[in-house]
């Protein structure tokens, strides 16, 4: 499976287990990456909250180890 197609199946995963687990609020993914065994999401959760959750990726697309990163933005 290549990377493009891997990354896909990733994203519709994750939002297929977001739709499904009924969140009170939920995410959307805005941007997705991946590569060497892992994918990172960007997701928008309400307005102006934003994160990224990191995920292993098997060579089957399947995900684990799932974990929100934290983000340190910092001004100029």
């Amino acid at each position: 499976m290549r990377n493009g197609a891997k990354l896909m199946l990733g994203s519709l995963l994750f939002l297929s287990m977001a739709v499904l687990a009924g969140c009170p609020n939920p995410k959307y993914v805005a941007a997705s990456t991946g590569g060497s065994g892992q994918i990172k999401f960007g997701y928008i959760q309400k307005k102006n909250v934003t994160g990224i959750i990191k995920c292993q990726m098997a060579d089957d697309g399947a995900l684990s180890n799932c974990r929100k990163m934290t983000v340190v933005l910092q001004g100029e």
